[in-house]
């Protein structure tokens, strides 16, 4: 298949399924220039929705409870300290001992690799009798609900640990995760249970962090069969922009730059080759003014021979007398 200078013409038309034995982890990577780097914000890859988390260079995905919004007797409390981020759940609700799947938390996340991964949740029970108020019910890509329960006896009790643990193995909660997007789901089991934060990673890793930052959110990645969306926008207006003049347009190259950073041109750095001469990708989308970001999008088809292409992009914003290039996103095509 000859590559023309952009992904429009390479991704005309043909549709041919992805092989299941060929895996490759499609990624978007923002790029700055070094001397003249766009304005904060310029172009990014359009966050995932829903709300979706994705795991760091270790493989391990962090979500704060707190990230969500409180679901029916779900209570967002702060009074007992030893917690990350700003605060955790505390279930308000009924003992639910044959009742899964009440006041659903869905946690959405993307591993990069087929690997087998633990979920430890960081979590305390405070009734003197080790056995109560101890557990949740859990469930994994909408598999059956299992009790998810902490009882190490009186020394558990009013402490925060990460020992939760299925009832059904006595182990940690331990599953075979492939590359791609998978979602755990918490729902309410024994009143005044309180949970602080979800840990999911290799099981390489093992001990889960206190300190682990909350994991940024999973955002579009070039994937055949399915559709690349970056964002633009100029949310500060630094470079003074006119909303609903200025044009936004979203350009590519097959070929990687022969330079380690950019090209300082007047408008801007040039981070993406220019020879071949790049092409663009799509129509110009307007510019509405801060915080209402230009959407781009390309669908990918399902072509096994645009696996593992590098297509190097920037943005530009374009008005009468002005030119501003935007910061790069380097895309490696994948089929997860």
């Amino acid at each position: 298949m000859k590559r023309a200078p952009w992904i429009l013409s390479v991704l005309a038309a043909a549709a041919l399924a992805p092989s299941a034995l060929a895996q490759t982890f499609g990624t978007a990577t923002q790029r700055s220039g070094c001397t003249a780097p766009a304005h904060t914000g310029s172009i990014e890859a359009r966050p995932l929705n829903p709300l979706t988390y994705a795991a760091d260079a270790a493989g391990v995905v962090v979500v704060e409870m707190e990230s969500h919004a409180p679901t029916g007797n779900w209570e967002f409390e702060s009074s007992i300290p030893g917690y990350a981020g700003t605060g955790y759940f505390r279930w308000d609700g009924p003992n639910l001992f044959t009742t899964p799947g009440v006041d659903i938390l869905p946690f959405r996340f993307v591993i990069p690799a087929d690997d087998t991964y633990l979920i430890r949740i960081h979590n305390r029970h405070d009734n003197p009798t080790p056995d109560q108020d101890n557990d949740c019910w859990a469930r994994v890509d909408g598999g059956p609900w299992l009790k998810l329960f902490h009882n190490t006896g009186t020394s558990g009790v009013g402490v925060w640990n990460f020992n939760a643990r299925y009832e059904e193995t006595g182990e940690f909660p331990e599953h075979f995760f492939t590359a791609g997007t998978h979602t755990l789901e918490i729902s309410g089991r024994s009143n005044n249970f309180i949970i602080d934060r979800v840990h999911i990673l290799p099981k390489t890793v093992w001990f889960a962090q206190l300190s682990d930052p909350q994991s940024e959110r999973a955002r579009d990645r070039p994937v055949l069969g399915d559709v690349m969306r970056v964002r633009m926008d100029d949310p500060t207006n630094a470079a003074g922009l006119t909303p609903g003049v200025a044009r936004t347009y979203w350009f590519g190259n097959f070929v990687h730059p022969n330079f380690p950073c950019g090209l300082v041109k007047p408008y801007g750095e040039v981070l993406i080759a220019l020879s071949p001469a790049p092409g663009l990708a799509g129509a110009p989308v307007l510019w509405q003014g801060p915080g209402i970001p230009a959407v781009h999008s390309i669908a990918i088809p399902n072509d096994l021979s645009l696996l593992g292409t590098f297509v190097g992009t920037q943005g530009v914003f374009l008005e009468p007398g002005k030119v501003v290039l935007t910061d790069a996103i380097d895309l490696l095509i994948g089929d997860v």
